[in-house]
């Protein structure tokens, strides 16, 4: 190439792709086995005011990254560093401590860079002015397989469990906080799993029967959309809420370990009772819980102050 100008090092071209977009960083505590995502951040790339003059490495930093939204963080993170802290894992190397992914976010969506193994300067300045917890407890914990409690903490009964349920048949998000007031049931589920759909026809029978202003049905499927997509079509006809976690992310916020998994959540929001499993044998008690908590006070928040 290049009739051997550069010699040796014009023996081969690599051609790359050209990434339009803003960078920012993501920063994660690994320990072998779980990701713990801290933030993400940007640093000023200008020498001058206004994001002006030529680049540099880095000329102060903020965060909150404004690039960086919830749903692009998440998506880095599954679609990005889990894989390589599983592939790590798989070929007998599995990586402990900081995990810096340099980024490109591009109209398609996040593109990885490089990696880095530290805390980025200035970046880190701006990561620990936001940090509320104890920094060196966490860097102690991801030398051992201890960040999983602290990542995934699993709602419990009396907790306000995560409000995101995805997307319903409209595309719509769906917030617990928007539900307040009514009796939610949010149960998870599967196209394979024959109990899940027995119990889905009972929990419509149950909204139909008490009116959807009083008791709201959130049916989340956990399976991949190409999957989801024609059972949606067959229950056309279904009232409930119907959305897909195809990236498992509400089902791990949860705790989901098997289906079908019922979490019945109060008028103020917080958890009544949890549910592992189905039967017929259940329906009774289940309709009970649902008429003792429909029968319970609600009280808002300024009303309870």
């Amino acid at each position: 190439c290049f009739s051997g100008v550069f010699g040796k090092a014009g023996e081969e071209v690599v051609v790359e792709e050209f990434l339009r977009g803003e960078e920012a960083s993501l920063f994660a505590l690994i320990d072998g086995t779980t990701t713990l995502v801290l933030a993400a951040a940007q640093d000023h790339k200008r020498v001058g005011d206004g994001d002006t003059g030529p680049n540099t490495g880095g000329m102060g930093a903020y965060s909150p990254a404004p690039v960086m939204n919830d749903e692009l963080i998440t998506q880095t993170t599954e679609e990005i560093i889990e894989p390589t802290v599983a592939a790590m894992k798989t070929r007998g190397a599995p990586f402990k401590g900081v995990l810096y992914a340099g980024l490109m976010i591009t109209p398609e969506g996040p593109k990885l860079i490089e990696y880095n193994v530290r805390f980025g300067d200035p970046e880190m300045q701006v990561l620990v002015m936001r940090l509320k917890s104890d920094l060196l407890a966490a860097l102690l914990a991801s030398t051992a397989i201890l960040l999983l409690p602290t990542a995934h903490a699993i709602p419990q009964v009396g907790d306000v469990p995560p409000s995101y349920l995805g997307k319903d048949q409209k595309g719509k998000k769906v917030e617990l906080e928007d539900l307040r007031g009514k009796v939610v049931i949010v149960t998870f589920w599967a196209t394979w799993c024959v109990p899940c759909r027995k119990e889905l026809s009972v929990l419509e029978t149950i909204q139909q029967h008490a009116g959807r202003d009083r008791v709201h049905v959130v049916a989340v499927n956990i399976e991949k959309a190409r999957v989801y997509r024609p059972m949606k079509r067959r229950l056309k006809d279904y009232k409930m809420t119907l959305t897909n976690d195809h990236y498992g992310r509400i089902k791990k916020s949860y705790g989901v370990n098997g289906i079908p998994h019922l979490v019945m959540i109060k008028k103020d929001g917080t958890i009544a009772a949890i549910k592992r499993g189905y039967s017929e044998a259940m329906v009774p008690a289940v309709i009970d819980e649902v008429n003792a908590l429909m029968r319970a006070e609600y009280a808002t928040a300024t009303e309870r102050q």
